[in-house]
């Protein structure tokens, strides 16, 4: 069975087989790096998850990210940040997290890890999922930082920071 990525979080924090999906107003999906001794915070506004359920056990889940959706919220940024010295967005239109693996890690923290494919490059990638709130708010951060070298992204005209955070807060709609 394949629902929303959203479920999973309650599962494994509320063990209950409620469904559910995003709040896609309240949720967000971006990254932060540090460029001219700045940091840029860019977000994603195309982005979808699914969850892959077997025997009522979460087997894993897919994020998949529209990649031209990303936005610094600048022009001149935006066009760099999707050239292909950086993200590539003509010929890699998407990015790819699946997880085969979730473990607790205890308070309402999990880690999720699993492959990511960004700019034709696939490395494996941990993911931090904080439960923030009280547990019937069913909202959640995401946290992983990934190494923009290891995807092919060279410097372009000021100098770029080689760590990348990937950040998100998700809300989930209670059905």
């Amino acid at each position: 069975m394949r629902t929303t990525i959203p479920l999973l979080f309650w599962l494994l924090t509320a063990n209950l087989a409620q469904a559910m999906e995003i709040d896609h107003h309240a949720s967000t999906l971006g990254f932060t790096v540090e460029i001219g001794g700045n940091i840029k915070e860019a977000s994603f506004a195309g982005w979808h998850a699914t969850l892959e359920t077997r025997d009522d056990l979460i087997a894993g889940f897919d994020v998949v990210v529209q990649i031209a959706s990303a936005s610094l919220g600048n022009a001149l940024f935006d066009s760099v940040m999707l050239s292909p010295d950086w993200l590539d967005a003509a010929a890699h239109p998407e990015a790819r997290f699946v997880v085969d693996r979730i473990e607790s890690s205890g308070r309402g923290s999990h880690t999720a890890t699993g492959m990511l494919t960004l700019n034709g490059h696939e490395r494996p990638l941990a993911v931090t999922i904080r439960e923030v709130g009280p547990l019937d708010d069913g909202t959640f951060e995401v946290f992983a930082q990934l190494s923009r070298l290891d995807f092919g992204m060279t410097d372009i005209t000021a100098p770029v920071a080689e760590t990348v955070a990937i950040t998100g807060r998700i809300h989930l709609l209670d059905q």
